[in-house]
């Protein structure tokens, strides 16, 4: 599994700033996403780190950046 890891700021930032947003993402109904991404997506990542099939990437980088670690990671190229 490849996690790509973003603070909730980050995350909130980018959801909001998309050209396509939709009226009713306010900013509350998207923090409210956001928490429900963590408890529902946070128990599948803790599994697979248990697993040690987790590949964990700072989303935060310039894209080439976390293209790179990724395919450094699944050993493509």
């Amino acid at each position: 599994m490849v996690y790509l890891r973003v603070s909730d700021k980050e995350a909130l930032w980018r959801i909001s700033g998309r050209s396509d947003a939709r009226e009713d993402e306010t900013l509350q109904a998207l923090r409210k996403r956001i928490g429900l991404f963590h408890q529902v997506t946070e128990p599948v990542v803790e599994y697979y780190r248990s697993q040690k099939k987790l590949i964990e990437v700072n989303g935060e980088k310039p894209i080439k950046e976390v293209y790179g670690k990724i395919i450094n990671r699944l050993k493509i190229r």
